[in-house]
């Protein structure tokens, strides 16, 4: 069966079940979303380059993988690391994006997790370098606010999920899509296109 967008309806070149739908397609949701609507309801990296914002969004909601963060390391490693190390970790994440303007889009994602792992070893070695740990003790109660607020970030997912599984129980609006839904429950203040990346209708 031919996948379709779980935001638009418009058809996916694959099938619902096949490699290429859930290792490109398919968001980490549980979602299927066409490039446009992700375009259109993603509000990370607005100052990248269309085709390199679009590949970053698919690492993020596919893989979990942040381009932000690859960049950031990068440029930290930079006159604290041997430079052969940056270039290479520099040319993984050049090769995966070029895979995905070449539409190569399963090699594409593949290609980012193994960048993602090289930066991720670069990043390990910087923590190493003598005097860096004086940075990490400065750096720790920024990473305690971020868990808290990544925990509060969940706790408000868990919420308009069980808000949203609410509707769908309820025949009125059994057949609603994410988008309806989001609406509906949205407060004052709470973005409907941010609920709908957040929800999912439960099987």
């Amino acid at each position: 069966m031919q996948a379709t967008c779980d935001y638009c309806g418009a058809p996916l070149d694959c099938a619902r079940e096949s490699p290429e739908c859930l290792g490109y397609w398919r968001t980490d949701l549980g979602l299927y979303i066409c490039d446009p609507c992700l375009l259109e309801n993603a509000d990370d990296y607005p100052d990248m380059s269309p085709s390199r914002r679009l590949f970053a969004l698919r690492l993020r909601y596919v893989r979990g993988i942040s381009m932000k963060s690859m960049d950031e390391v990068i440029e930290r490693a930079r006159g604290r690391m041997n430079p052969d190390a940056i270039v290479f970790a520099e040319r993984g994440i050049h090769r995966a994006v070029k895979l995905f303007e070449q539409r190569e889009l399963l090699a594409a994602i593949e290609a980012g997790q193994a960048a993602w792992n090289s930066v991720n070893t670069l990043s390990a070695a910087i923590d190493l370098l003598p005097g860096f740990r004086t940075g990490l003790k400065v750096r720790a109660p920024f990473k305690e606010a971020n868990e808290t607020k990544q925990a509060t970030s969940n706790q408000q997912r868990e919420h308009w999920q069980q808000r949203a599984s609410e509707k769908w129980a309820d025949p009125a609006h059994a057949n609603k899509s994410a988008s309806e839904i989001a609406r509906l429950i949205a407060r004052d203040g709470e973005k409907p296109a941010t609920i709908r990346r957040r929800i999912k209708k439960l099987s």
